[in-house]
This record gives structure tokens, sequence and C-alpha cells, in this order.
């Protein structure tokens, strides 16, 4: 809408709903296909000023995933924060080749 000179504004009224997911695969999944529309929205809004996380970003996240594995699967919600992360970041990386941009 932005792109096409309208003006957002906010609405006080306004309603938004949302479903959470209840299975750890369907977290999973959400996460994944988030990421990897991420890297779509930057492919169609890069010449609109949208950003990236730079390489070394990215080489540091996947070095902390790696890191953080061990302690993860010591508990439930520590292996689906962790799964969830990952997943995100797995989308990134999978629209980066879906979309022909480097999006980590």
């Amino acid at each position: 809408m932005q792109l096409e000179s309208h003006e957002l504004c906010f609405a006080r009224d306004a309603v938004v709903r949302y479903r959470l997911r209840d299975s750890l695969p369907g977290v999973t999944r959400q996460a994944f296909n988030i990421g990897r529309a991420e890297a779509q929205l930057f492919r169609d809004f890069r010449c609109y000023g949208a950003t990236r996380a730079g390489f070394a970003d990215t080489v540091r996240f996947w070095a902390g995933a790696i890191r953080r594995f061990p302690r993860a699967i010591s508990s439930r919600a520590r292996r689906g924060a962790w799964r969830r992360e990952v997943a995100w970041r797995s989308g990134r990386l999978s629209g980066s080749v879906r979309y022909r941009v480097w999006f980590p």
C-alpha cells in the first residue's frame, strides 16, 4: 500500500487473530515458512531499502546453534526453542536458493 502512495495509520479498534501451533512439527514448519517468506520479501523490497544480516552474523548464529545443541536437547522447552530458531534460519537459506538472493 505504501508503494502505491497510500498512507498507513494506526487503527485503535483493529483486531488481529492468530493461531498458536500446538505441536513441535507445526511450530517448526511455521518457522521454516516464515524464514522462506522473509527471503522473498527481501528480494521484492531490497530496492526500497530492505536490509539483511551480514555474513558474519550468519556464521555466528550457526556456530552458536551447533554449540548450544547439547544443552538444547536437555529439556523440552530448550529443544523446542532451538528447533524453531534453526528451522527459521534454514527457511531463510532455502528462500535464498529459491528466490536467488543472499538472505541467510
